[in-house]
């Protein structure tokens, strides 16, 4: 997956760091590797397993700084609450697909009522 692929809302932030965003999609590989497959490398990625992938990279890329010595840009205007509530959302996205991923895999349908995704929320 290419950083050009994931749905941030500000990607000149990471403009001059592709490295950051690289490293983010291959920790978002590896998570949704442990949550699906058990660490395995999976053999025949989908649709679905790309889509995770971009909602966890986003989130980590999206999450405020961890201490005031560290600020990641944009975060000194509202202490990074407004990046926080987006990265939560974007979690919540992950973690919706995970378990749509999950119950497919146990034979189960997914119900698409249950995992709808808005995609149009407003950009912060």
């Amino acid at each position: 997956m290419s950083p050009e692929e994931l749905p941030l809302t500000d990607p000149s932030r990471f403009a001059d760091q592709p490295e950051i965003v690289l490293d983010s999609i291959e920790s978002a590989e590896d998570q949704l590797e442990w949550d699906v497959n058990s660490g395995e490398k999976i053999q025949t990625p989908e649709g679905i397993h790309a889509k995770a992938v971009r909602e966890y990279a986003t989130y980590d890329l999206k999450l405020p700084a961890a201490s005031p010595g560290s600020r990641r840009e944009g975060d000194a205007a509202d202490d990074g609450q407004r990046r926080l509530a987006v990265a939560k959302e974007y979690r919540s996205r992950y973690e919706d697909t995970i378990q749509m991923i999950l119950d497919v895999d146990k034979g189960e349908d997914a119900d698409p009522e249950s995992y709808a995704v808005a995609f149009g929320f407003e950009s912060y």
